[in-house]
């Protein structure tokens, strides 16, 4: 085993199950199957939570029958007057909004999370979503590099200031997206900057700031930004910056040498596999480190809905014949 513990968990479909009983009774019922592996194993288990609106207390008392321990990740704001929901580090009024934000404070407050995440920001201030996986692309102008990484750095300084006050003392934890090209939809790439490695790094350098390696993103941006960039050499260096917290665990669609991020069983990509083969090498081998690192499954939604045993208990099961193997 390593030194630092490992932490094993699957992000949570709050929204999966709403429109039948049915349905959340048996997504919640393989969870429970799942997080008894976990502990079986020998690893202590966890749930990631991102519908913040759908965070309540009932929901968290059936869920509290599965595990003890929940990660808070702040992928989308309720802001009156803009369709889209995403949350963009490097809008101002975005900024604004995390701090007064309801359905986030409620969400902490009921949670009291182990970590927190965001997506990093975008290159540019209003964005669009489209088809497959609902890409982002820029609605406006695509920012300099220079202003992208100011204004995300200045978000994050507010995001950090706001979860002290609330009593967070982790660091706040930065996910790697996925480089997808304008299309044409719109004013060019919101992506720009933003997946790129050096860029990342510069975001962590700031003491609060963590990481949260998303494998299937950082080969999205391999396939994409064809700038030398490498999911290994993207993984080696969130590990050796001694910033890696958290890693999100799924595989992308590949098709006609296109790859999209549509959230397949993990096992299923080889080189989802060998990009967290090689972490939990270097996690084995690392003596120095203290802090646990939380490995999350996250299945694709709709999947959770129609067969919540092979998205949920089944892929589980997958992952900790990987960590046993690595382990032993």
């Amino acid at each position: 085993m390593p030194t630092s513990p490992i932490v094993v968990g699957s992000s949570f479909y709050l929204n999966v199950g709403n429109n039948g009983s049915g349905v959340k009774d048996e997504y919640l019922r393989q969870t429970r199957r799942w997080t008894e592996a976990v502990k079986a194993a020998g690893y202590r288990p966890f749930l990631e939570l991102k519908h913040l609106g759908l965070v309540t207390r009932e929901r968290l008392d059936e869920l509290k029958s599965a595990v003890d321990l929940f990660t808070l990740h702040v992928q989308y704001l309720e802001r009156p007057g803009k369709s889209n929901t995403t949350l963009n580090l490097v809008d101002p009024s975005d900024r604004a909004a995390i701090e007064t934000d309801p359905q986030t404070a409620n969400a902490f407050d009921l949670i009291r999370p182990a970590l927190v995440s965001f997506h990093c920001g975008f290159s540019a201030v209003e964005i669009g979503t489209a088809p497959p996986g609902d890409h982002n692309y820029a609605l406006t102008p695509v920012l300099s590099r220079e202003e992208t990484f100011s204004r995300i750095n200045d978000s994050l300084d507010t995001v950090i200031s706001y979860f002290r006050r609330k009593g967070y003392a982790n660091r706040i934890l930065i996910e790697n997206l996925d480089y997808t090209s304008g299309g044409g939809l719109g004013c060019g790439s919101a992506y720009e900057h933003v997946c790129e490695k050096d860029f990342i790094l510069e975001l962590l350098a700031k003491p609060e700031i963590g990481s949260l390696l998303d494998i299937a993103h950082s080969l999205i941006s391999a396939n994409n930004l064809i700038r030398g960039y490498t999911p290994q050499h993207l993984a080696r260096a969130l590990y050796n910056s001694g910033k890696l917290a958290q890693i999100h665990l799924n595989a992308p669609q590949r098709e006609d040498g296109d790859v999209f991020d549509m959230h397949l069983p993990f096992y299923t990509d080889e080189d989802v596999v060998n990009t967290l083969r090689t972490i939990l090498r270097m996690h084995k081998n690392d003596t120095d480190r203290k802090d646990p690192l939380f490995i999350t499954i996250e299945p694709s939604a709709s999947v959770c809905e129609s067969d919540p045993e092979e998205a949920v208990y089944k892929q589980g099961c997958e992952l900790l014949k990987l960590l046993k193997a690595v382990y032993g």
